[in-house]
């Protein structure tokens, strides 16, 4: 599995768990991420995209990866002067493109907290759909009634309940020969939403799992039915 995983200092707030303190909250949310890697037992390779971020970050960042096993100890660093979402996101799909056509591509937000068996669940799912999966139960799928009509489908592989959905967040996967065939339509649209899913959509499919396996950490938007602070308390 490759993953991207990009990293933005930002300025203190008040999400959950992390009591304003972004670098607490971005510790806390790749512990869980590293942590389900092992459990998955799946070679992973990182870059990380620090954008805006001081050689402190860096430094924070190896500390935690000393816990983890060999198999999780490959990762690099790309300095970002702060250029923002998209562009970042650009750099990350440029170099997503490059490696083998059924290698598991994950683009990661520094503010996702991940449950232990979530990275299991999810390459096991693509290797049967084979097509975009995001860890995130999002609540606007219980609450929003503005979505364009697609109709939406369930599946169950592997003991967890899985359904179509119409967007997610710049979190998310797919085989790198789904990005590449799809990668004109996410340079045009990146970080923008529905407007990037919805061409998407025409052509694969985006799962999200019920219930969620991460979480998007900001007020009023956890995935529901979990106890997240008993993860983030792992």
């Amino acid at each position: 599995m490759k993953v991207f995983y990009r990293i933005y200092p930002g300025k203190p707030d008040d999400r959950p768990f992390a009591n304003g303190n972004k670098l607490k909250l971005v510790q806390g949310c790749l512990r869980s991420f590293l942590r389900s890697c092992e459990w998955a037992q799946v070679q992973c390779t990182f870059t990380f995209l620090l954008d805006g971020c001081s050689d402190y970050w860096q430094c924070e960042i190896h500390k935690i990866f000393l816990p983890f096993g060999q198999s999780l100890n490959q990762y690099q660093f790309m300095a970002l002067d702060g250029i923002g979402n998209k562009p970042s996101f650009l750099k990350q799909l440029e170099m997503a493109l490059d490696g083998p056509d059924d290698e598991f591509v994950y683009f990661a937000e520094d503010d996702y907290l991940y449950r232990p068996m979530a990275v299991a669940q999810m390459l096991s799912f693509s290797r049967v759909m084979g097509s975009f999966i995001t860890p995130y139960d999002h609540p606007d799928r219980y609450s929003r009634g503005d979505d364009r009509f697609v109709r939406s489908y369930i599946e169950v592989w592997d003991d967890w309940h899985w359904r179509t959905i119409e967007s997610t967040t710049m979190t998310f996967g797919a085989p790198r020969h789904i990005i590449r065939g799809l990668a004109d339509i996410m340079r045009e649209h990146a970080c923008e939403g529905r407007a990037m899913w919805y061409p998407i959509l025409g052509k694969t499919e985006l799962w999200s799992p019920i219930p969620g396996l991460a979480t998007h950490v900001q007020d009023g938007v956890l995935a529901p039915c979990v106890d997240w602070n008993k993860i983030w308390e792992l």
